[in-house]
């Protein structure tokens, strides 16, 4: 196994792709830069100097010296361009939702097994650090069993007219929940909303998701006048609640800075005594975690299992999982118009 990070071509310089661009550069594993328009690839030759770029995938899926691809483009062409460069032999990670449909995030999932190619999808609220933080109270047992969790993504807007608000907003939500799942799936997902701005896209959404030994709630809007980007995970000794949308403080021990302030820890809860239930009331703590940038945390992740072969936290049949929701939301959806 080489010590040399795996090279990696951005596939996509839109809206995302130059922060992919710039952390992969920042990391010393960007190989080159692909899109169809010149204008976009002159625009970031301007912004990053000496970058390789190129409007021919080909070139690219021919050359053996880039291991992998990186792909933010447009959800609906991430199918295609991710099956020519799995079948090109190249690890592949792909911003989400890895595909618009069960049976594409499907046909993805199976090649990449076989070739023994690394299929990863771009849910990077799970590399927040506050986010592995509230993890690790999960897998040491603080918070006890998981009981339910309740996400809350609101924001005025960003309008979309292509998709509804729950395929908008949800999928990092929907990737949290199963993490802390442990890989379960649910036995039921049910879903209401409204759709008020745009005949048959809708802009509010509540999902229930029912799982063997909890229950798990979303509720999405972009018809919200505060932006709220909140988790709460209820267990059987204690609660917690990350917030992205809290502001973060710096803390410092001796030489090594901490952050806190989007994840809190709560004692609280419901004591069985008998055939009685009683409000268990403690305190109130905010829990230090080692700040980070979480795409740069996401990224040299990939290239860590790029290199070694390690599964990804956020693999292809994590974003299958997320795709059969999302699908099975609309439905849902579509039988209570």
């Amino acid at each position: 196994m080489s010590d040399a990070l795996p090279r990696v071509t951005v596939i996509g310089a839109g809206y995302w792709g130059p922060n992919l661009i710039r952390n992969f550069h920042e990391l010393g594993a960007l190989a080159s830069v692909c899109d169809l328009d010149p204008a976009k690839l002159a625009s970031i030759r301007e912004r990053f100097g000496k970058i390789e770029t190129t409007t021919d995938l080909d070139l690219v899926l021919a050359d053996p010296s880039i291991e992998a691809v990186a792909i933010a483009t447009p959800a609906q062409t991430h199918h295609a361009l991710a099956m020519r460069a799995l079948k090109a032999g190249k690890h592949v990670m792909v911003e989400k939702p890895l595909t618009l449909a069960v049976a594409e995030s499907e046909e993805l999932v199976a090649p990449a097994a076989a070739l023994n190619r690394v299929l990863m999808v771009g849910h990077i609220q799970q590399f927040n650090p506050a986010a592995e933080a509230l993890f690790k109270l999960v897998d040491d047992g603080t918070l006890g069993d998981i009981v339910h969790i309740e996400c809350r993504r609101l924001d005025l807007g960003k309008l979309r007219s292509h998709e509804n608000v729950f395929w908008s907003f949800a999928p990092h939500d929907i990737a949290f929940i199963l993490s802390l799942a442990g890989g379960a799936y649910p036995e039921q997902v049910t879903a209401h909303g409204s759709a008020i701005l745009q005949p048959g896209i809708h802009d509010t959404v509540h999902a229930d998701l029912r799982f063997p030994t909890f229950s798990a709630h979303i509720h999405v809007s972009w018809l919200h006048p505060e932006k709220q980007h909140q988790t709460v995970v209820v267990g059987t000794k204690q609660m917690a609640i990350f917030s992205d949308t809290w502001p973060e403080g710096r803390l410092w021990y001796g030489e090594e800075p901490l952050a806190q302030g989007k994840l809190k820890l709560i004692d609280k809860g419901f004591d069985r005594l008998g055939d009685t239930l009683r409000v268990r009331s403690g305190g109130e703590n905010l829990v230090p975690y080692t700040p980070a940038e979480p795409l740069k945390a996401e990224l040299r992740h990939f290239l860590h299992c790029v290199r070694t072969g390690d599964k990804p936290r956020t693999d292809g049949q994590t974003g299958l999982n997320v795709v059969r929701i999302l699908s099975a939301v609309d439905a849902a959806l579509a039988m209570r118009p």
